[in-house]
């Protein structure tokens, strides 16, 4: 206790459970919060990460013991954060926080506020306490905000929910720094620019959709937002001083729809860090969605084979648009430096300083046949570009991020053993075999970008 509550402690960073390994229960959340309620005089920044540890299950059945509370806690000093994290991997994030948010825990000087969560798409904040936030709590001096949303719509509609995250984004002042993650509509977004737009300068909009089907009758199959010439010019007018942006781009077998995307980021002015998640996904063929979709009257018969199957009721996946989605995942440092040189000629104001480029999307097809994933695993490259610091190099400096990584994991593929046969054949309609090669690894390359 004389740690805990020591005027020195500024700073905290905690990991909680609701019960370990062993069985015991875990209380390092509520001694947080008795130390951020004023326990700790000096405490300021408070980071908690929630897990789930192996096993803790199996004591599931357990009534959870009472919290006594940490000795010298009157409630008479109330506490004074500047930065609050919170990332959980639980679907009852909201509900925790607004347990947690203890009256005797001063707000008003908050500037860095997350609500994050791991890679599940379900988890986050929802409509309902998104309402409770802004009816219950106040952040005038809220600078950073990084939250994760979700539509919480597994068993029940939530009709409500883009009118609460509208009237969410619309009760702060205006922020320096906004990343949201989750289910992102246009009206959303268009909420976000307006209220923080003109002091934004740093802004990650990662649209993400729960899929599901079936669930008490129901199925959930809305697509992802996809980001549209209109979208990124409405960053490019509203937002002036953005420096820094994370959002997708919908991939397009690099065709001049695609290229006139990256040319959007040209006219953001004060723009020099750029991250592009390269979405390679094609939401009319994932699981979930029951709806027909006409397929390409231009596909061959041998195209219109089905190569992927779901369970009845979902869409199965043709080789042709397998083949389109090899396309858009294969991103070589040629097509990276194409896109570098896009934006770059078409910069405007400052420079472009760094460009981080993440294909993505593949992942999301269940049942992925073994060889398709040995394709995606080679041909699916990150990047990251920067200027040359010297001013006789016009080319940017490029590396391959997770290349070692990318290499190991082929390794442990056997790809000699996995490589031939029908994916062979579909892949070699692609990318024919170069004259002289002795590995199909040598023979592909991203289609090159449609600049007019």
């Amino acid at each position: 206790m004389e740690l805990a509550t020591s005027p020195s402690l500024y700073r905290l960073n905690v990991v909680c459970a609701w019960r370990d390994s062993d069985g015991d229960d875990d209380f390092n959340l509520e001694a947080v919060m008795d130390l951020a309620s004023g326990l700790a005089p000096n405490l300021r920044e408070v980071s908690i990460v929630e897990i789930w540890p192996i096993g803790c299950w199996r004591y599931d059945r357990r009534r959870r013991e009472l919290w006594q509370g940490l000795p010298g806690l009157t409630g008479k000093v109330a506490g004074s954060l500047t930065s609050w994290t919170w990332v959980g991997c639980c679907d009852n994030v909201g509900t925790k926080l607004r347990k947690n948010w203890r009256r005797n825990t001063d707000l008003a000087h908050l500037q860095h506020l997350t609500i994050g969560r791991f890679h599940e798409t379900h988890l986050g904040i929802s409509g309902d306490e998104m309402e409770w936030i802004i009816q219950n709590r106040s952040f005038p001096r809220l600078k950073t905000l990084s939250v994760a949303l979700t539509r919480d719509d597994l068993f029940d509609d939530q009709p409500h929910y883009v009118k609460n995250a509208v009237s969410f984004f619309q009760a702060f002042k205006p922020l320096e720094e906004l990343f949201v993650y989750g289910p992102i509509d246009t009206q959303i977004m268009e909420s976000i620019l307006s209220r923080h737009g003109q002091t934004l300068r740093k802004l990650t909009i990662h649209p993400q959709e729960q899929w599901f089907s079936n669930v008490n009758g129901r199925t959930a199959n809305n697509p992802p937002m996809k980001f549209t010439k209109d979208h990124l010019s409405q960053i490019a007018d509203l937002c002036p001083l953005l420096e820094e942006l994370s959002v997708p781009v919908k991939r397009n077998k690099s065709r001049a729809s695609e290229v006139e995307l990256y040319r959007c980021f040209g006219k953001m002015k004060a723009l020099r860090y750029l991250f592009l998640i390269l979405d390679c996904s094609n939401w009319m063929v994932w699981p979930g969605n029951n709806q027909e979709h006409n397929r390409n009257p231009q596909f061959d018969e041998e195209d219109q084979e089905i190569v992927i199957s779901y369970d009845s009721g979902t869409t199965n996946v043709t080789r042709a648009e397998v083949k389109e989605i090899l396309i858009n995942c294969a991103v070589d440092e040629s097509l990276a430096r194409s896109i570098w040189n896009t934006i770059s000629q078409n910069k405007e104001g400052r420079q472009l300083e760094r460009l981080k480029l993440w294909p993505t999307g593949t992942s999301s097809y269940p049942r992925r046949p073994q060889p398709f994933m040995v394709l995606v695993e080679e041909m699916s490259r990150s990047w990251l570009l920067e200027r040359n610091p010297r001013d006789d190099q016009v080319d940017p400096i490029v590396g391959e991020l997770g290349k070692l990584s990318r290499e190991y994991r082929q390794v442990q593929m056997h790809l000699s053993d996995d490589f031939g046969g029908p994916t062979e054949k579909m892949f070699r309609s692609v990318w024919p075999c170069k004259a002289g090669s002795k590995d199909w690894r040598d023979d592909w390359s991203s289609f090159p970008l449609e600049v007019r």
